[in-house]
Formats: structure tokens, sequence, C-alpha cells
């Protein structure tokens, strides 16, 4: 743990580097206010930084990752991509075990709905289907 007065140093310069920035047109944006940051929002912050002219060495400091890290979303040019964009789609389905029996269930419910998962399950079962119910 650090030494009370270093902290209050470094709390001292941050703040006046700040001041200094923001004298000079460049907003300085806290991580602190709005808790953990991820990466999209790391991303946005880059991007926001690099339009104001902050070099990438600082701006891997202020976010707290490897300017490596700065240096390849660059050259990716992942911080091109719009700000809500998800690199994630959905995921495709996959077969389900009762897939076969999808038929049976559906006929059974529409024609007697107060049927028990216990009642369906013998039915599916004398239609060969393996699996159990735990």
């Amino acid at each position: 743990m650090a030494h009370p007065r270093a902290r209050r140093e470094r709390r001292f310069l941050a703040r006046l580097q700040a001041r200094r920035l923001e004298e000079s047109g460049i907003v300085v944006l806290s991580l602190n206010e709005g808790g953990p940051l991820h990466g999209s929002d790391k991303k946005v912050l880059v991007r926001h930084y690099l339009g104001h002219g902050v070099g990438t060495a600082e701006i891997a400091r202020r976010l707290k990752i490897g300017r490596h890290t700065v240096y390849n979303w660059i050259a990716d040019g992942t911080l091109d991509m719009g700000e809500c964009e998800s690199e994630y789609g959905p995921r495709p389905t996959r077969p389900s075990k009762l897939d076969p029996f999808k038929g049976i269930l559906e006929a059974r419910l529409q024609d007697y709905l107060q049927l028990s998962a216990v009642r369906l399950l013998e039915e599916i079962k004398a239609a060969a289907y393996a699996a159990g119910y735990h």
C-alpha cells in the first residue's frame, strides 16, 4: 500500500495535469465516476482522446491498458466501429433432444392443456424418447 503522502501527491499531480489539459481545450474524462470500464467503453475513450490529440502512451496510462493495445486497436481499425456496435452476434440455435417429439408434445398440449410434465414424458418415452426427467 502506498504511503498517504505519496497518494496525495499523485492525486494532486493528476488534478494539475487535468487542469492544464482542460485549459488547452482537451476534455478530461475520469474513470472513477462511472465505475469499471469494459472493452467497448475503453475504445470510445481512446477514440475521444485521439480526437483531442492525446498521445497513445498517455491514453494507455489513463485507461490502465497497455500502449501496445492502443496501437493494435488503431492498426486493426476497431476504433472506427460505431459506439454501440457489438462484436458478437446471436448464437446459432442448436438442435434439442426434444425436436423429434415436438409435434407429439404440441398436439397433446393443444388437446389437453392440463397435462403434467410427468404425463408428457411418459407419452414421448413410449415414442422412443431416451432421456429422463430430473
